[in-house]
């Protein structure tokens, strides 16, 4: 059984991931762009370990010139995923009000 990662979304993660490809750059060539000191910043993200940084994400879909309005779509979608695996059959969704 695959173990999940953190509370990344696998939306945003797995295309940038396919944007870098089809950009042509790899991990390495991104993080230089991007003024990182190593490329495992890049690598946690693609694997949905952790989420960029505003600042990152606008930096990466400048370099791989992706549509912002793209992205941002993605970025909502995945949180209102994330928000509802939170509030639907989250433990207060199971428990009754009381007025």
């Amino acid at each position: 059984m695959k173990k999940k990662t953190a509370a990344v979304a696998k939306g945003i993660n797995v295309f940038l991931r396919n944007a870098r490809v089809e950009a042509g750059l790899s991990q390495s060539d991104v993080s230089e762009h991007l003024g990182l000191s190593s490329s495992q910043y890049i690598s946690n993200i693609e694997r949905g370990l952790c989420p960029p940084s505003v600042e990152t994400l606008v930096k990466m879909t400048k370099l791989y010139r992706l549509p912002q309005k793209k992205v941002v779509t993605i970025l909502v979608t995945d949180f209102e995923k994330s928000l509802k695996g939170k509030f639907v059959g989250g433990p207060s969704a199971t428990k009754s009000r009381k007025n």
